[in-house]
């Protein structure tokens, strides 16, 4: 064999060829588009809530279902979980009957006050109301009545004060005036003495009066005669009014009517009893 020289040969370099990275393929997940609604929280149905709480949550409850039953009955269209709601009415109002008695259970009406209690009660508020206004009495402060240094003489005595009297006013007789003076002016008062009345201003005054008129006695028969003749006397007024208006009337009508004047005439001597 020849032998090659080491220049020569090639050198030989060892070279691993890597593998290539595999794409991986990870599984496509499709995401749903879920239409989700809003979950109402029926605080009424949640345990442990305190039962007065609950028992007003359900009633705002039975409140809506009743506005959605009116909606109906209206003609309006509701949905599928307003429908739900309208079908779940008895439920909210047994859980409701159920809660207002373990309330009634758990928070009991206090007792009513008896007869005798309630005295004991007033006597003790008596007795407060009593002792709060002597304490305010004894709080008030007592008020001095303070004097005004009185004007002292060189001598010692003190000095009054000028005590104003009143005065009588002079009256003379005849009623005239009199003038009375005071600091702001002179003032007039006038007092005038009752004369006694005179003989003459008594018979003027029996004069003056009006007489009344004298009382006649009629009798029964004049009494029914006078009635009559005035029923006679205003069916010849009538008579007279259908004239003026122009209407017509008979001879016998027209008798009537001249006889007016000794109708009336007739009146006037019954009711003076001639």
């Amino acid at each position: 064999m020849v032998a090659v020289s080491k220049q020569q040969q090639p050198k030989q370099v060892l070279t691993e060829k890597q593998p290539k990275p595999q794409k991986i393929k990870m599984p496509e997940v499709q995401k749903q588009k879920e239409q989700t609604k809003p979950v109402e929280k029926n605080s009424g149905d949640e345990p442990g809530v305190d039962p007065v709480k609950r028992c007003r949550n359900l009633k705002k409850k039975l409140k809506n279902i009743e506005e959605l039953e009116i909606k109906v009955a209206e003609g309006h269209s509701i949905d599928n979980d307003q429908r739900k709601k309208i079908s779940s009415k008895n439920a909210v109002i047994k859980d409701i009957t159920n809660l207002e008695a373990i309330i009634k259970v758990l928070y009991p009406e206090p007792p009513k006050p008896s007869k005798k209690d309630g005295k004991k009660d007033a006597k003790k508020d008596g007795k407060k109301e009593a002792n709060k206004k002597e304490t305010k009495k004894e709080n008030k402060p007592i008020k001095v009545n303070e004097k005004k240094p009185s004007t002292v003489l060189t001598n010692g005595t003190p000095v009054k004060k000028a005590e104003k009297k009143p005065v009588a006013s002079p009256v003379q007789e005849n009623g005239t005036t009199a003038n009375k003076k005071t600091d702001k002016g002179t003032k007039t008062e006038v007092k005038i003495k009752a004369q006694p009345k005179t003989q003459t201003q008594t018979k003027t005054q029996a004069q003056t009066k009006p007489k009344a008129p004298p009382v006649v006695e009629i009798s029964i028969e004049a009494a029914k005669r006078i009635r009559n003749l005035k029923k006679k006397l205003k069916t010849i007024d009538e008579l007279e009014l259908k004239v003026a208006e122009g209407g017509k009337i008979d001879k016998d009508q027209r008798v009537k009517i001249s006889k007016k004047s000794k109708v009336l005439a007739e009146i006037i001597a019954l009711e003076s009893g001639k």
